[in-house]
């Protein structure tokens, strides 16, 4: 795996890189059957906060039949990794598939604008980032990031 191709790392980093990958592999997923969700024993399930409204049920946006085979494939997917799962809802909202950038690849996009509307806007302000940011001049800082999920 190539994890310095700039040079940016000193060959000791370079190592610690591909030890901490080698160790922590479990935690790394390439396809939707690795991907997974968090337990419930350690994360509740997110509660919205809406105002009183009327449940909606909205027609969906036809798939194309070139494209519907391969909709198909990515929703067995998406439940077999639990990312969707069965429900009795009263509520159905809108979904449509789009062409990724690589030309081939679907990506399912729902449409949440009537939960939008009815959600509870949290109104509570972002910190300053200048204390933080002050307070890491002259430091190394590490970062982390989901680059399979993505907006998923």
């Amino acid at each position: 795996m190539k994890v310095n191709d700039d040079g940016f790392l000193w060959p000791e980093e370079e190592k610690l890189v591909h030890h901490i990958i080698k160790t922590q592999e479990d935690g790394f997923a390439w396809d939707e059957t690795e991907k997974g969700k968090f337990s419930a024993d350690y994360f509740e399930p997110v509660i919205i906060p809406t105002v009183e409204h009327v449940p909606w049920v909205l027609r969906n946006i036809p798939i194309p039949r070139g494209v519907f085979d391969q909709v198909v494939e990515v929703i067995k997917a998406k439940i077999a990794s639990g990312v969707y799962e069965p429900s009795n809802s009263s509520y159905r909202s809108r979904w449509f598939a789009v062409t990724k950038k690589d030309g081939k690849s679907i990506r399912i996009v729902h449409d949440l604008q009537p939960l939008n509307q009815v959600s509870i806007k949290d109104s509570a302000l972002p910190p300053h980032v200048e204390p933080y940011a002050e307070s890491f001049a002259g430091r190394a800082c590490y970062g982390m990031f989901d680059l399979f999920v993505g907006f998923d």
